[in-house]
Formats: structure tokens, C-alpha cells, sequence
């Protein structure tokens, strides 16, 4: 059934709902009523029976299309349990009283256990006299400031030890998993299809190419891609059927889905010399949910002649 005239400006909805009602029913059949929501608004007074196929279709769907599989964002393991604390550090040992006195006792004691040295004073004196000659040299060195505050930093070192990172005091945070897929709302549908339909259509693209009927993208791919992206920035539109205005970022997606689909689809319709509509409808604009008509109507089919 042909969409009557004063629903002109509608065509684009409904046709890109039958298009997509065979692989995304779901969506063409809440595309569809967001049409049907602006019909109502825009009045007009041939568009009686067409509304009447059109809410008769909308309600055989209603009990048969089923929403599609959407994936949720990875999300928190709600299972997780977090470790247990670690236990206090242990107290270091305390030494024995009488450890002092023992270990001075064995450094004084000799072979004979007596504490008394076999040494004779003659020797001794002759062995500290040629230790004294021997190392004399060294007392004559002048004081070298660098090399004494090595010393100290490296005795410093080995008193302290190794420097042990601080304990972290962030808390342990659970692990990431993938939840199960569950049934898509129309929103969740809506916008999972328009934001893949437009990065298909991005990904494609060739915007420095002229779609020329002499070359093989120009004729295949680039009327595909200007479907496409057409198709994207409408389907981002029956989100309106929810909240009057898109998010800042959906709109920013439908607005370069758009400019770029009525840009190439204009160069195909010249270089291939199509009427209007191919391939897409280069008079199409995204609805003002906030205006008193969401879509400007078309212009009176027979103008009445004003009386004189």
C-alpha cells in the first residue's frame, strides 16, 4: 500500500521498517510505530486508512517478534569473596640475658682455657712494632671527606638492609567477567543495530572516491554504503519514540551518518542520473519531537485559489 501525501515525509520510516523486517524484525517493528507515533501528530486526512494497515500490522507483530540477544558489558564477579587479611608480622626474639657475658667469656678465653696468653711480652712487642712499621703509611695519608662518607653510607646499608617496598593499602577489587546475553529492550535493539550499521558503513567508505558508474565500488559498494548509513541515522531516530532528544553521542553518530549518507548518495543520483529516492531519500531530516509537527508537511496538493 502507497503512503499517502500528506505522509510524504514519513516514506523513509516505513520503508526502512519492510526492509528490515525480514532479518530485524524486532527493530523494523518498533521503527514502525515510531512512523505510526508521527502519522497521529501530523494528521492528515488521507492517511485514515493507511494508519488503520499500519496499526493492524503493528498488532499481529506484537505477539510474534521476539526481542534479540544482547550482551552486557563486562560487569564484576558478584560471586567474588575478598582474601583474608594477612596475619600481624611476628615480634622479633628476644636474646637470653647471659648471651653477653658468654660470648665476652669465649672471646677472652685461649687454648688452655685459662684466659691467659702463651705470648711473651718480647714477642709481642716485636710483632705490634712491624705491624706498626709495616701499615705507618697509612697514618700519613691526608683525610679524604668522600671516601669517609662512602664508608659510613655503606655501614649505614648493611645495619638497615635491603629497603622493603610500604604495604599497599589499595583493596583487593574483584575480577571482570562477561554476564550472560539476555533479551534486548527496544532501546538496547535499536541502538546495537544503528551503531553496526554505521560502523559497517565507516569502515567501507571511501570518501575521497567520486562513486563513478565506471568503476566497480562506484557501482556496487558505494549505493550499499549510502543505504547503509542512511539506514543508521533512522534507526537512531525512533529513539525519539522514548525520549524526545537523542544522547549527545548517539546524535553526534546520526548527524555524521546523515551529512555523509545525503553526500554520497547525492553524488550517486547525479552520476548515475536516478530520480529521488535512489538509493536513498536525500529529502529526509531526523524528526523535532519538541515542534508542534515532528517533520515539516509537504505543501498543499491542490492550493485553494483565494476569492477576490
Amino acid at each position: 500500500m502507497s503512503i499517502p501525501y500528506s505522509l510524504q515525509p514519513l516514506e523513509t520510516y516505513f520503508t526502512r521498517a519492510n526492509e528490515l523486517s525480514g532479518p530485524h524484525p524486532y527493530v523494523a517493528h518498533h521503527l514502525r510505530l515510531f512512523a505510526v507515533e508521527l502519522a497521529m501528530k501530523m494528521k492528515g486526512p488521507d492517511a485514515n486508512q493507511f494508519l488503520l494497515t499500519q496499526m493492524d500490522i503493528l498488532e499481529k507483530e506484537k505477539g510474534t517478534v521476539e526481542p534479540p540477544l544482547y550482551q552486557p558489558p563486562l560487569c564484576p564477579d558478584p560471586n567474588w569473596k575478598p582474601p583474608p587479611p594477612p596475619p600481624p608480622p611476628e615480634a622479633p626474639p628476644v636474646a637470653a640475658a647471659g648471651a653477653a657475658d658468654a660470648s665476652d667469656g669465649r672471646n677472652g678465653s685461649t687454648a688452655d682455657g685459662t684466659g691467659a696468653s702463651d705470648t711473651k711480652p718480647e714477642e709481642a712487642a716485636a710483632s705490634a712494632s712491624s705491624s706498626k712499621g709495616m701499615f705507618s703509611f697509612l697514618s700519613k695519608q691526608p683525610p679524604n671527606p668522600s671516601l669517609d662518607a662512602a664508608k659510613e653510607g655503606a655501614a649505614n646499608l648493611s645495619i638497615a638492609g635491603d629497603p622493603k617496598p610500604p604495604p599497599s593499602t589499595e583493596a583487593p577489587k574483584p575480577p571482570m567477567i562477561t554476564p550472560h546475553k539476555v533479551a534486548a529492550t527496544p532501546q538496547q535493539a535499536l541502538r546495537t543495530l544503528a551503531l553496526d550499521l554505521y560502523e559497517r558503513g565507516r569502515q567501507a567508505d571511501k570518501p575521497d572516491t567520486f562513486p563513478s558508474p565506471s568503476t566497480s565500488w562506484g557501482v556496487s559498494e558505494a549505493p550499499k554504503i549510502a543505504r547503509c548509513l542512511h539506514a543508521s541515522a533512522v534507526i537512531l531516530d525512533a529513539l525519539k519514540h522514548f525520549e524526545p532528544t537523542l544522547p549527545a553521542e548517539l546524535e553526534r553518530y546520526q548527524t555524521a551518518a546523515h551529512r555523509r549518507s545525503v553526500q554520497l548518495g547525492g553524488q550517486i543520483n547525479s552520476a548515475f542520473k536516478l530520480k529521488e529516492g535512489e538509493p536513498i531519500s536525500l529529502k529526509w531530516r531526523p524528526a523535532d519531537m519538541a515542534a508542534a509537527t515532528p517533520l515539516p508537511l509537504p505543501p498543499p496538493l491542490f492550493p485553494s485559489v483565494p476569492r477576490s
